[in-house]
């Protein structure tokens, strides 16, 4: 059997409830991701809460990669190496800033990563 997952990140944004539990870091709901520390904390957190439920396969909505909003990460990127997921692949469904009309290399897409 083969166990899909899909989620949409909201661009990696934590909503209530959202922490990993430590007591070091204690509660990430409302953090600010766009600052690339707590991005990162925030994405390590949701590969921890996706590895629990231990998916073959995952597909993601609403991910950024390169956007000032969530910490110019490739958000799949890290959370497939996060996950040990060697392969991670990405269909653009907007290019460019979120805000704005200049284009350039930020982006927001879906993502599938798989074992």
């Amino acid at each position: 059997m083969i166990r899909v997952l899909s989620l949409n990140l909201q661009h990696g944004l934590p909503g209530a409830g959202a922490g990993d539990g430590s007591a070091s870091t204690g509660s990430l709901a409302g953090a600010d991701i766009s600052d690339p520390a707590t991005a990162r904390a925030v994405m390590r957190a949701t590969a921890e809460q996706i590895a629990e439920l231990a998916p073959d396969i995952v597909t993601l909505q609403e991910v950024d990669l390169g956007q000032a909003r969530s910490g110019r990460l490739h958000q799949a990127a890290f959370l497939a190496e996060e996950l040990g997921m060697p392969t991670c692949r990405f269909c653009a469904s907007y290019a460019g800033p979120v805000v704005g009309a200049a284009p350039s290399a930020p982006a927001h897409r879906a993502e599938l990563a798989d074992r």
